[in-house]
C-alpha cells in the first residue's frame, strides 16, 4: 500500500512538471523538496520499530531512524507443521483493520497469515500457520518467510515486514562406534583411574544424544553401528533401524532416546573385542542411511565416526578418503546434485597417532565433513570432540559454545561467569567430572537463583538446561547479562563445565586455509562475524585464536624411545602403533612430553566483520588444536563471549636429502631371504629441515624407483652403455627407531643400479644404489691437483712421479666409472 502511495505521488510530481512553464521552471526545486518531504514524512508511523519492543527479534539498522528504508524485523525461527505466533507493537491504538500476507515465503502455502487485536491494547498479534512453514533448503533463493503486517486508521496506514527463518532440516546420524579391543586399555594419561576408552565414550555418547534431545526438532534420529572384527547392531527396536529423537521431557524417563542408547551401550555383553574393521563400520552406516531413504522429509544425512586405532580388517578405506579397497564409496554420487544424496562424515579419533588422524582428516574432507583428533585426549577430550562435532553438525541453526571452563579439584565451591547476549531461548549448563555426583550445580540470572527444566546426571556428567524468559515470582528474565554459576562439594578430579546457547542472529565462520599442512607451512585464517546478517565492527570487539601445539615432534619421540620389551595388543597389527600404545599406557615422560603448549595470536579486523591472521611456528607433526576466543558488544544486544573449535593436522615434509648407508651385513633377514641371493641392503633414516626424524611407521609413504627416467641431454659427448640388470623392491622394513630398511634383489652378483629414493613425494635421494663414498671423489681431485702443479715443474727427477700420478689417477678413475655404471661394486 505504501509503495502503491508513492507511484501516485510521483505522478502527480511529474504531470505537473510537465506541465509547467518555462517561466516556472524557477519554482521546481522548492516545489520538490515540499513534495518529497510529504512523501517521506508526512505518514505517521503506528508500527514500532524500537528494538525495545521487540525482546525475541531484531530489527536491522534500516529500522534505526525515519523514514525506516529497508527495514527488516527478524525474528527467531518457526517449526515444520506448528503454528508461529508474535507480537507485533503498535505506538497508536485501535486500528481500523489489520491483516498480514506472505511477502515472501519459498514454503507452498494458499493460506495468508491471520492477525487478532484487542481494542485499546498496543499488541497485534500474528499467526503464520504451520503448514505454510518448511525446512530450510540450499534450492531455496531466501531461506526465509517474510510477513507483510498492514494497519489502518481509516486514512493513515503503515505497514512493516517482519522475517521468520526457516527452521533447519532434519538430522539423521549413523553414529558408528569402535568397539575393538583396544577400547578397554584406559584413556592417555590416565595413571590415576586407569578407566577404560570405552566407558568413557559411553558417557560422550549419551551426552550427546541429551543435547540433541534439547535442541530436538522434528524427525531428529539417530542409529547405532558397533565395529570390531565385522560389524554389530543394537538391540532396541528401530523404525528403519533408527529411532527418533525424543523430546527432553519425554515420559517415563526410560523412554527417552538417549535413555535407551545408554541402556544399549551398557549391556553385559557390549564389551571391547575384536579388530578395527573401519571400512565394514562407515559402510553399515551409509546402508543404514540409504535405506532410510523410504522417508521424505529431507533430512541430512550424517555418519559420526568414533576410532581409537588403525584400520586392519579388509576392506580399508584407501588414501583418497573416498573408496574402499573393494571398490565401494563412502558416497555413491560425485559430485551430488541433491542435498539428500549426499552422505556427511565426521570422524573423532582419540589416543590414535601415527597416520590415524590423517586419513580421518581427509574422509572428513573429501565427504563434506569434519575431523576431531587427539593423541593425548583425556576423559574431557572425549566429550569436548562430540560436543564439536554437535555444534559443526547444526552450526547453520545454532547451537553455539559459549565459554569451556576447566579445573583440577574443588573445595567445597568454585564459581565461574559467562557473559551472554540478547534474544537467547536456550542456555545449556554441562559439567564432566568422574565426581559429578559430588557436586551441584547451581545458577544465579540477576540475583535469583534458577531451576532448570532440563536435568540430567550420572556419575560422570551433569547438564542444566533453562528456556527463556524465566519467570519467577513476579520477576521476568531474559538471557542478556552475566550468568553465574556455583559448583558446590568437594572433589579432587579434573572436570570442565561448559555453557551452550541457541542462538540463530549471531553468526561466525572461521577457516584455515587447508587442514592437513607439511609441517613448516603458515597456517593463515580467515573468519566473519556478523548478527542478524549485518556486519559486527564494534571497536570492543576481540577475537584470538588460541593455538595448542604439540610440546613434541610425535615421530621423533616414537624414534628416540626405546620400543618396550613386550607389546601385547591382540587387535594392533602394526608395529609403530603398538610402540606408540605401549608408550602411552606405561611411559608417563613420553605423555607429558606430546602435552599442548598453548600459544595466542590476535586475529586483525581487516573489514567490518572481517578477520584475518597467521601462525607460522609449526616445525612439529602433529593435531594443532585451536580454539577461537571471541568477545565484544553487539549493539543494542549487549556483550557476548562465544568459543569455538577446530584443528590443523601436520605432516612429516620438507625433507632433508642424505645419502642411504649400505649395509653389507644383512640385518634381520626375510623369512624367504634364502633365495635371494644377491641383496643389497639400503638403510635410510628421513628427517625434516628442522631436524626430526619422521618416525615409524610410514614405510607406505616411502617410494623407490628403479633407473628413473630421465630426460636425454643431446649435448652429451660421451654416452657409456650401461649393465642390463634387472632390481626390484622386494621389502621396505620400518625399524621403529626412525631408521627404515630397503631390500633390494637383483639379477646381478653387484647390483648398483640408479635409485630415487622419495619421500611423501619429496625426493630424499637420487643415485647410486651403492654411491661413491666422498673421499674416493677427493682423493681423485687431490691427485688431479697434483699432477697440473708437476706439469709446471720442469725437473726430470719427477717425471717417474708424473707417471704414477698419472697412472694411479687413470686407475681410480676407471674403478670409479665402473662402479658407478653398476658394472662392478667396489665401495659396498
Amino acid at each position: 500500500m505504501k509503495n502503491a502511495l508513492k507511484k501516485i505521488r510521483l505522478k502527480i510530481y511529474f504531470d505537473f512538471r510537465k506541465n509547467l512553464t518555462v517561466q516556472s521552471l524557477k519554482f521546481i526545486p522548492v516545489f520538490s523538496l515540499w513534495l518529497i518531504s510529504w512523501n517521506l514524512y508526512s505518514q505517521p508511523f503506528f508500527i514500532s520499530r524500537s528494538s525495545a519492543d521487540y525482546t525475541e527479534a531484531v530489527p536491522t539498522s534500516g529500522c534505526s531512524a525515519e523514514p525506516y528504508a529497508d527495514c527488516v524485523i527478524k525474528l527467531l525461527p518457526g517449526q515444520v507443521g506448528t503454528d508461529y505466533v508474535f507480537t507485533v507493537v503498535l505506538n497508536t491504538p485501535n486500528p481500523v483493520s489489520h491483516e498480514a500476507t506472505f511477502a515472501d515465503n519459498p514454503c507452498t502455502c494458499s493460506l495468508n497469515p491471520s492477525t487478532s487485536y484487542t481494542a485499546n491494547d498496543l499488541f497485534l498479534t500474528v499467526t503464520v500457520p504451520g503448514s505454510c512453514i518448511c525446512s530450510s533448503s540450499p534450492v531455496y533463493p531466501n531461506n526465509y518467510i517474510d510477513v507483510n503486517v498492514h494497519v489502518d486508521y481509516d486514512g493513515p496506514m503503515d505497514d512493516q515486514v517482519f522475517r521468520i527463518a526457516l527452521p533447519r532440516d532434519p538430522l539423521r546420524i549413523a553414529m558408528v562406534l569402535d568397539i575393538s579391543g583396544s577400547m578397554s586399555l584406559p584413556t592417555p594419561g590416565d595413571d590415576v583411574d586407569f578407566t577404560p576408552r570405552w566407558d568413557v565414550l559411553k558417557t560422550a555418547v549419551k551426552t550427546f544424544t541429551e543435547k540433541l534431545e534439547f535442541l530436538r526438532y522434528p524427525y531428529d534420529s539417530i542409529a547405532l553401528t558397533y565395529f570390531s572384527t565385522t560389524t554389530e547392531q543394537p538391540v532396541f527396536p528401530t523404525t528403519h533401524e533408527f529411532i527418533e529423537i525424543t523430546p527432553e521431557n519425554e515420559s517415563p524417563a526410560t523412554n527417552l532416546s538417549s535413555a535407551i542408547i545408554s541402556t544399549d551401550l551398557n549391556l553385559t555383553t557390549r564389551v571391547p573385542h575384536g579388530r578395527t574393521a573401519m571400512g565394514l563400520g562407515l559402510m553399515d552406516g551409509k546402508t543404514k542411511l540409504h535405506h532410510n531413504n523410504i522417508t521424505s522429509d529431507g533430512a541430512k544425512k550424517i555418519v559420526l565416526l568414533f576410532t581409537d586405532g588403525f584400520q586392519n580388517v579388509y576392506p580399508k578405506v584407501t588414501d583418497d578418503g573416498i573408496t574402499l579397497e573393494d571398490g565401494r564409496k563412502l558416497n555413491d554420487c560425485s559430485p551430488c546434485t541433491s542435498p539428500q544424496q549426499l552422505i556427511k562424515y565426521y570422524t573423532i579419533s582419540m589416543g590414535a597417532g601415527i597416520n590415524v588422524p590423517e586419513i580421518l582428516t581427509i574422509i572428513a574432507d573429501n565427504n563434506d565433513g569434519i575431523a576431531r583428533n587427539s593423541t593425548t585426549g583425556e576423559t574431557s577430550e572425549f566429550t569436548t570432540f562430540f560436543d564439536n562435532q554437535w555444534e559443526n553438525m547444526l552450526y547453520s541453526s545454532s547451537p553455539q559454545t559459549v565459554a569451556n571452563k576447566t579445573g583440577t579439584n574443588i573445595s567445597e565451591e568454585a564459581d565461574y561467569s559467562f557473559t551472554i547476549n540478547k534474544n537467547i531461548k536456550t542456555v545449556l549448563f554441562q559439567l564432566i567430572s568422574k565426581e559429578s555426583d559430588s557436586l551441584t550445580i547451581n545458577v544465579v540470572k540477576d540475583g535469583i537463583t534458577l531451576t532448570p527444566v532440563l536435568e540430567r546426571h550420572d556419575p560422570n556428567h551433569k547438564l542444566a538446561g533453562f528456556t527463556l524468559p524465566y519467570h519467577s515470582a513476579g520477576n521476568v528474565l531474559y538471557s542478556s547479562g552475566k550468568w553465574d554459576v556455583y559448583l558446590k562439594g568437594n572433589s579432587d578430579k579434573k572436570y570442565m563445565l561448559s555453557c551452550f546457547v541457541d542462538d540463530h542472529f549471531l553468526k561466525y565462520n572461521f577457516e584455515l586455509n587447508k587442514s592437513i599442512f607439511t609441517v613448516g607451512d603458515s597456517i593463515k585464517f580467515s573468519g566473519t562475524l556478523d548478527y542478524a546478517g549485518e556486519s559486527l565492527a564494534d571497536e570492543n570487539l576481540k577475537v584470538e585464536a588460541a593455538i595448542f601445539k604439540p610440546g613434541d615432534d610425535l615421530g621423533n619421540l616414537l624414534s628416540v624411545y626405546l620400543t618396550p620389551d613386550t607389546i601385547q595388543f591382540n587387535d594392533i597389527d602394526d608395529p609403530a602403533q603398538q610402540k606408540l600404545q605401549a608408550l602411552l599406557l606405561n611411559d608417563s615422560s613420553f605423555y607429558h612430553s606430546l602435552l599442548p603448549e598453548e600459544q595466542i595470536i590476535e586475529l586483525k579486523q581487516v573489514n567490518a566483520g572481517s578477520f584475518s591472521g597467521s601462525f607460522s611456528s609449526t616445525e612439529l607433526c602433529g593435531v594443532y588444536k585451536i580454539v577461537y576466543l571471541i568477545k565484544g558488544d553487539i549493539p543494542l544486544n549487549g556483550s557476548f563471549e562465544r568459543s569455538r573449535t577446530s584443528e590443523a593436522f601436520f605432516v612429516f615434509g620438507k625433507v632433508e636429502e642424505a645419502d642411504p648407508v649400505v649395509n653389507p651385513k644383512q640385518p634381520d633377514p626375510l623369512p624367504d631371504s634364502a633365495k635371494y641371493k644377491n641383496l643389497t641392503v639400503l638403510q635410510i633414516s628421513p628427517k625434516s629441515k628442522f631436524g626430526y626424524l619422521m618416525g615409524p611407521g610410514f614405510s607406505s609413504k616411502i617410494n623407490v624407483v628403479i633407473n628413473p627416467r630421465k630426460k636425454i641431454n643431446s649435448a652429451s659427448l660421451l654416452t657409456v652403455k650401461e649393465v642390463e640388470v634387472t632390481t626390484y623392491v622386494k621389502e621396505i622394513k620400518d625399524k621403529l627407531d626412525g631408521s627404515y630398511l630397503i631390500y633390494l634383489v637383483s639379477s646381478s652378483k653387484n647390483p648398483n643400479p640408479k635409485i630415487s629414493i622419495s619421500v611423501r613425494g619429496e625426493t630424499m635421494y637420487e643415485g647410486r644404489a651403492c654411491p661413491i663414498p666422498w673421499w674416493a671423489n677427493m682423493l681423485l681431485i687431490i691427485l688431479v691437483i697434483l699432477l697440473v702443479l708437476l706439469y709446471y715443474l720442469k725437473s726430470k727427477k719427477i717425471v717417474i712421479y708424473k707417471i704414477i700420478l698419472w697412472i694411479t689417477s687413470l686407475i681410480i678413475l676407471i674403478i670409479i666409472l665402473l662402479h658407478y655404471f653398476g658394472i662392478i661394486r667396489l665401495f659396498c
